[in-house]
């Protein structure tokens, strides 16, 4: 009887009407062991730790394969009384795979659909696959990649997505390769996405636009003073690879670059990635702030004391509108903050701080916890939160901040399904976050009249409340000539500006 680690949650749902399980433990280890070839699991033990400091082994599966434990959280398993009959574990399985490869083409679909390329049954193998996949495509600017697929379009081509194994094998050993022929990126690894799509651009798609020999002959030509030459070891060893290698950089590992830039501001990699974005800029006629900041980011004047501030008191945290004291080069204080990067900061610098300070009372760390930073289980192998699009983020605490604020009534999705945690925060959007965040914890905020702002109609009938309340509070102001400017970005510093008066005023 096969046995798939990643089906075992799927019995979850229903083991309430099967069984009566006892109490959750913690399991901070499972060892498995599967088959060399067909890839089975052949055995599943938790390993939990005992008094005298080693593990007992507790197997999930006997000798007949009837099932004792089932995961029920991150890591939270159960015992089952009595255990499931190895033909029901079979049954359920079954119908979690037929669900689970239903899921996996509606995904595929969806994403073929969204992003403008093809991705073989070979790669879609399932929904952890795509979502990973997603992750990385997202980390490139929409716009790069609309037109890039615009360009091959007009060849009659798409790119497709593949599985390495149906590739060249005597390319064995890496984690991807790009072919211009075909117009094909072939993957083991979903992390290599990025170097391979940067060979997509360099190779396919910017020779139709732009003269590719002009940026060899500028990129060649580029000197430099003192540190790296090359972003990797690996760029060395071609100019093609260090294009690919560089554009990676940008994206996924932009914090490099950025540390680069204070250390040795005049080195050689530097010069590369900011010829690299101005070169894709000019050549798609695109804006340079859809790319990441590459150079120090530093406050504006006017809200540098009060950023100052929030990071005294509130800390600032890795994924939110602020980093940490000591880290201010990490964001781009003038771009727009993002859904996700605002709520994440209410969660981790705000709602925590308002805990140390003593606001919620007595209130016990484990009730906190489960009030304001709930653990997010899994069903079925998935996240249980509604948002799709955020269940494939790839930090659990950002699902977690996010979750949180659902569950506590303080945000809404974009539509039953979807949050759109990359998507910039608009004034009034802000506006309606912070004044149910107030709502949720117990704090009154005067009414006000958003009828007062010039531009009120302008303002969505269910953000008027707020935009008149927060407004009024003295948290958000507006725009000049008594407009608000409901559907206006809000950028990074001013999100937290916002956040930072917000909890003062709560604890005023």
């Amino acid at each position: 009887m096969k046995k798939l680690t990643a089906l075992i949650l799927a019995v979850a749902m229903s083991i309430s009407m099967l069984v009566m399980p006892a109490s959750a433990f913690y399991v901070g280890i499972v060892s498995s062991s599967y088959h060399p070839i067909t890839g089975e699991l052949l055995s599943m033990e938790l390993l939990v730790e005992n008094e005298n400091g080693g593990y007992d082994k507790l197997p999930v599966f006997d000798e007949n394969g009837n099932q004792h434990y089932i995961q029920v959280g991150e890591n939270e398993w159960e015992k089952l009384d009595p255990p499931i009959p190895a033909a029901e574990v079979e049954r359920m399985q079954a119908e979690a795979e037929k669900a689970e490869k239903a899921a996996t083409a509606k995904k595929k679909a969806e994403m073929e659909k969204t992003y403008k390329l093809k991705i073989t049954d070979a790669y879609a193998t399932n929904t952890s696959v795509l979502e990973e996949l997603e992750y990385n495509i997202k980390l490139i600017p929409e716009v790069l990649r609309t037109k890039s697929a615009a360009q091959i379009a007009k060849k009659g081509k798409t790119l497709k997505i593949d599985d390495f194994s149906n590739g060249d094998t005597s390319m064995a050993g890496y984690a991807g390769y790009y072919t211009s022929g075909e117009v094909a990126i072939y993957l083991w690894d979903t992390s290599a996405y990025d170097h391979e799509y940067g060979h997509f651009i360099f190779m396919t798609v910017l020779p139709q636009i732009y003269n590719s020999s002009t940026l060899q002959k500028e990129w060649n030509a580029l000197k430099g003073g003192e540190g790296p030459t090359h972003v990797t070891n690996y760029a060395e060893t071609s100019y093609q690879e260090d294009l690919a290698e560089t554009f990676s950089e940008i994206f996924m590992n932009t914090q490099y670059i950025r540390d680069l830039s204070i250390e040795y501001p005049d080195c050689l990699v530097v010069k590369k990635a900011n010829l690299m974005v101005d070169t894709l800029c000019k050549a798609f006629s695109i804006d340079k702030s859809v790319f990441p900041e590459l150079k120090p980011s530093a406050p504006s004047a006017w809200a540098k004391a009060e950023i100052e501030e929030y990071q005294r008191v509130l800390g600032g945290s890795e994924d939110g509108v602020v980093p940490y004291p000591g880290d201010a080069h990490t964001t781009g204080y003038q771009k727009p903050a993002t859904r996700a990067q605002f709520v994440y900061s209410i969660s981790e610098d705000m709602i925590r701080n308002l805990y140390l300070s003593r606001y919620f009372g007595n209130m016990s760390y484990n009730e906190y916890e489960k009030k304001w930073t709930p653990t997010v289980e899994k069903v079925n192998g998935r996240y249980n939160i509604p948002f799709d699009d955020v269940i494939s983020l790839r930090s659990y605490y950002l699902i977690r901040a996010i979750n949180s604020m659902y569950v506590n009534g303080v945000i809404n999705g974009k539509s039953e399904t979807t949050f759109d945690p990359y998507g910039q925060i608009t004034r009034q959007e802000a506006a309606t976050i912070l004044y149910r965040l107030c709502n949720a914890l117990g704090y009154k905020l005067p009414k006000g009249n958003a009828d007062n702002f010039a531009d009120s109609a302008k303002i969505a009938p269910w953000a008027k409340d707020a935009v008149a309340a927060v407004s009024a509070a003295g948290i958000m102001n507006g725009v000049g000539n008594n407009n608000f400017d409901p559907t206006g970005v809000y950028t990074c510093e001013q999100s937290a500006l916002c956040i930072l008066r917000t909890y003062k005023l709560i604890l005023s």
